[in-house]
């Protein structure tokens, strides 16, 4: 198993500060498994290519290909295993700071939030083959598929996946209570962060704190695809 961690808290370039997530680029080569175990924070896989499963508690198996994700809280037992031919390919978005679960009678009992901002007990995991979800279009140029995230609890829900025709971009805009970071899967463009513009292709990851001024364009001759995640900050 190669992972490669393209940023987290501390660490990281000017346009990868982050106060709580971490993003990894994993690759699991066939036959590979990562075996089963509990992980302390927030977790959002996204799957770019390759089959695989995924156990979950354990005894909740889930299908992988290219475009699943998946979603878990902390603590919740996984594993992941490559069935395929080839290496299974994807990316960790890792959200540290949240409630632990506890152990009572021999089972954990996690907390989550509600709506309201009170504890809820509750777990969660959700896993969603993100192209076969519903979509929704702002437009002609820009189209958002939803990833829905399960009792998140600093994650803002959900996830989206953002496709932007060749020559279109975002609006410019900004948040004044989140930390968002983008992942492209596919296609260029540039990134505005405050007066500056940033390269981006496949592969490049950003992490925009509160109050920066952003936007996505699309540069190239084929549409641009990317992962947001948001994250609410104290």
């Amino acid at each position: 198993m190669d992972v490669t961690t393209l940023f987290e808290p501390g660490t990281g370039d000017a346009y990868q500060q982050s106060r709580h997530t971490a993003v990894d680029e994993v690759v699991l080569p066939p036959g590979g498994v990562i075996p089963l175990q509990g992980y302390p924070e927030e977790r959002l896989y996204y799957f770019t290519d390759g089959r695989g499963f995924m156990d979950i508690y354990p005894g909740d198996q889930y299908e992988i290909r290219q475009n699943t994700a998946l979603w878990t809280t902390p603590m919740i037992p996984t594993e992941i295993r490559n069935t395929g031919q080839r290496p299974l390919y994807f990316t960790i978005f890792r959200v540290a700071d949240v409630p632990v679960p506890e152990l009572r009678d021999g089972m954990l009992t996690w907390t989550a939030v509600d709506a309201s901002g009170e504890a809820a007990p509750g777990s969660g995991q959700n896993t969603v083959n993100v192209y076969e979800t519903h979509r929704h279009e702002e437009g002609l140029h820009l189209r958002i598929h939803l990833i829905p995230l399960r009792r998140s609890q600093r994650t803002h829900d959900p996830a989206e996946v953002l496709t932007l025709l060749p020559g279109s971009a975002t609006q410019r805009h900004t948040h004044p209570d989140i930390e968002e970071t983008i992942y492209v899967l596919t296609g260029a463009g540039v990134a505005l962060w405050d007066d500056e513009e940033v390269e981006i292709g496949p592969g490049s990851v950003l992490c925009y704190p509160k109050d920066v001024v952003r936007l996505v364009r699309n540069t190239g001759d084929t549409p641009l695809a990317y992962v947001c995640h948001s994250v609410a900050l104290d």
